[in-house]
């Protein structure tokens, strides 16, 4: 069984991605069931989100906010659970191995040579990261970043729509980049970095 967790806009990604014969074979799991709102992309939503005993169960939670995917997946792998990765068939991807499990790369994203993504990690439509870039978990390149050769980021990182990080920079863990900004410099953790500086 593969399971795919949320409801939300980032999930209609993660399923319009699957193949359709693929998704045939998904369950759609959510802890917020509105009584509006019983379906998903013309599937029954279940719920709890995650059932006691994954064991063996592939699981990819379709969320993005980068703290609250992280938690969730933990806790499936907790229950036995594998991690599984959704990669949109036209992507380019220099080699699958560079992309961890339960990883999302969505639709006209680029991973060059040399690169590597880490688990639960979402790189979004149009994103591009270059050559020799370590992308850490549960970060989320969001559509039309671009990430610059031999560029290494943190845990739990958003990358705005539009970014571009030069190359040679070093982004760490909790670090917010804001959509259309350009990041010169290494920043610490925790930062938040809007069009060319710190906030």
């Amino acid at each position: 069984m593969f399971i795919i967790v949320g409801t939300g806009g980032h999930s209609k990604v993660v399923c319009a991605s699957l193949e359709e014969s693929f998704f045939l074979n998904t369950q759609i799991r959510d802890d917020k069931i509105l009584k509006s709102k019983k379906n998903f992309m013309g599937k029954s939503i279940h719920s709890p989100a995650l059932p006691l005993d994954m064991n063996g169960v592939k699981l990819h939670v379709a969320i993005g906010d980068n703290f609250i995917r992280e938690q969730i997946l933990m806790l499936g792998i907790e229950r036995g659970a594998l991690e599984a990765s959704v990669v949109h068939p036209l992507s380019s991807i220099h080699n699958i191995d560079m992309v961890a499990p339960g990883s999302f790369i969505a639709c006209g994203a680029i991973l060059s040579v040399d690169s590597s993504i880490e688990i639960g990690t979402i790189v979004n439509h149009n994103a591009v990261v270059d050559h020799d870039c370590k992308i850490g978990p549960f970060c989320h390149i969001a559509p039309g970043a671009t990430i610059g050769g031999n560029v290494t980021i943190g845990k739990r990182v958003l990358v705005g729509s539009g970014a571009t990080i030069l190359p040679n920079i070093t982004i760490e863990d909790d670090s917010i980049i804001g959509s259309g900004s350009v990041v010169t410099r290494s920043i610490s953790k925790g930062t938040t970095w809007i069009a060319n500086k710190e906030a």
